[in-house]
């Protein structure tokens, strides 16, 4: 457990530490800004508009079949933080902060001043926190939880980064929104990884064994 707080937790932490400093120094229109007018580029564009769909929640239940066979216990450890995190994310964005603004929604202008990637349809309300962002650290840090090096961890984690910062990029949201979503998936998957295992609550894949040799049978 410490291994992945010091390898993928606790980068989440100082990212969202600093993104929140940055955000009290300068606050978001000036940093969105910044980011915008000093990043764009076809290429970038391509990359970001791409690989923005991992932070869906669509792709957990893709995962999950692959998981399932792999290792139940992630799989369902991942389903349960997910959950969690989604209900967490929704009870701020339609309860707690419904009345956030997007990025070309509240910076004056917004559709003429930003550089916006073409074919990206644009959401203008409900900005904090991502919720693409707290999706792809909720599954990137369920398996920095299975990974085994702390290179994979550290990977995983510029990986989750790269995916989230995508949102920013095509001005979706905010790079606070981006920040909170980040440490509210990492905050989830850590409770319930810590909790699960703490009472030891494990499952035995044996029935899964059963049908893969069932399946070897089958083809003989």
């Amino acid at each position: 457990m410490g291994v992945v707080q010091q390898y993928f937790t606790a980068p989440v932490a100082l990212f969202f530490l600093l993104s929140t400093i940055l955000y009290f120094s300068l606050g978001n229109t000036a940093i969105h800004l910044f980011i915008n007018q000093h990043s764009a580029s076809p290429q970038a564009d391509f990359l970001f508009a791409g690989i923005t769909e991992l932070g869906n929640g669509a792709v957990v239940f893709i995962l999950l079949p692959v998981l399932l066979l792999v290792d139940i216990n992630i799989a369902v450890r991942l389903v349960i933080a997910f959950v969690l995190c989604t209900l967490v994310v929704w009870l701020c964005k339609f309860v707690l902060f419904s009345d956030a603004l997007r990025p070309v929604a509240a910076i004056a202008d917004g559709y003429d001043i930003l550089n916006l990637v073409p074919g990206v349809k644009m959401h203008r309300t409900r900005s904090f926190p991502s919720g693409h962002a707290s999706t792809v650290f909720t599954i990137f840090c369920s398996f920095a939880f299975a990974a085994r090096s702390n290179f994979v961890k550290s990977l995983l984690f510029v990986l989750a980064m790269v995916i989230a910062f995508s949102r920013v990029y095509l001005s979706q949201h905010f790079l606070q929104d981006v920040a909170a979503g980040a440490l509210t998936g990492t905050v989830c998957t850590l409770l319930v990884f810590v909790w699960l295992n703490k009472y030891r609550y494990y499952w035995k894949p044996s029935k899964f064994k059963r049908l893969h040799q069932l399946a070897v049978d089958v083809k003989k």
